[in-house]
Parts: C-alpha cells; sequence; structure tokens
C-alpha cells in the first residue's frame, strides 16, 4: 500500500502480509528509471509481526531475528575522501548518487562488510518478490501529478 487510505482498504482486504515492489515493474513507484534497477521495496506491516514461525494469520504474517548491524560509520570508512561530510568525517561512498555502477557498488561492498563482520552467518539470497500490481489494483486510485507543478 502507498498511504494511509490505500492501506486501509488493502489491509481490510488482504490482511497485514508483507508487501514488496520491484524498482523494474515502474509500479506504483518508482515510475522512472532509477539507480537501482534491480532494486526492491519491502513492507512489513508491523500489525503482522509476531514471535517464531509466521502461521499466516493476519496478525502473524512475518518475523525477525538480530543479525546484527553495519553502521553508516562502518560503510562510509570503506572510502575515505572528500564527498560528504558528516562530524568532521568524510567520505566518498555517496559519491555519483543517481549512477547505476556506483550504486552496484554500494551494495556490493555493504555486503562484503556484512559478511567479513559476521562470518559464522550463511550468506543470504534475496526474497522473491513476485507482486503482481494488476491483480491487487485492477483500477489504479493513486493520482500521479507532477510536484513540480
Amino acid at each position: 500500500c502507498t498511504g494511509s487510505g490505500d492501506c486501509v482498504t488493502y489491509f481490510d482486504k488482504y490482511g497485514f502480509g508483507v508487501g514488496c515492489n520491484r524498482f523494474d515493474a515502474h509500479y506504483p513507484f518508482p515510475d522512472f528509471e532509477t539507480a537501482a534497477p534491480n532494486g526492491v521495496w519491502y513492507a512489513l506491516p508491523l500489525e503482522g509481526r509476531c514471535d517464531g514461525v509466521p502461521t499466516g494469520a493476519a496478525d502473524c504474517t512475518w518475523s525477525w531475528e538480530d543479525a546484527g548491524i553495519v553502521t553508516l560509520r562502518e560503510f562510509e570508512a570503506l572510502a575515505p575522501g572528500q564527498g560528504t561530510c558528516c562530524e568532521g568525517i568524510c567520505t566518498k561512498v555517496w559519491d555519483k548518487w543517481g549512477d547505476r555502477q556506483a550504486t552496484t557498488w554500494r551494495v556490493s561492498q555493504l555486503s562484503a562488510l556484512f559478511g567479513k563482520k559476521y562470518p559464522q552467518l550463511p550468506q543470504l539470497t534475496e526474497p522473491k518478490c513476485d507482486f503482481d500490481h494488476t491483480k491487487v489494483y485492477q483500477t489504479d486510485l493513486w493520482q500521479r501529478f507532477d510536484p513540480d507543478l
């Protein structure tokens, strides 16, 4: 869902299921090319969170476990330089913000850093996102407009 009214309608009909949105589908957002064409947004409605193995009930569609963290400081330390500075620490990690190759590099570096920090954990694969907006939104309820106009 994409907003409070939209979410209420969706949750009333389908429950608090995990949602996803593939960037390459260009629906509902982003509806333009991005620097992360293989990107996916995931939505984890708080009302569906439960402990243990999810049952699929409306209030138990997903769970989580702490697997560790990589801080922005650790990530940004991978490319020191005069790019972006915060509290006197500068990094080039965020250079070429809209560039596909730079975005792909950031994703691979973050994954490698997590693997180096937590070598005992398995390498996870990306969860499948098979969202088909035509099955959920037969009619596009989202009014599109150019915010710059």
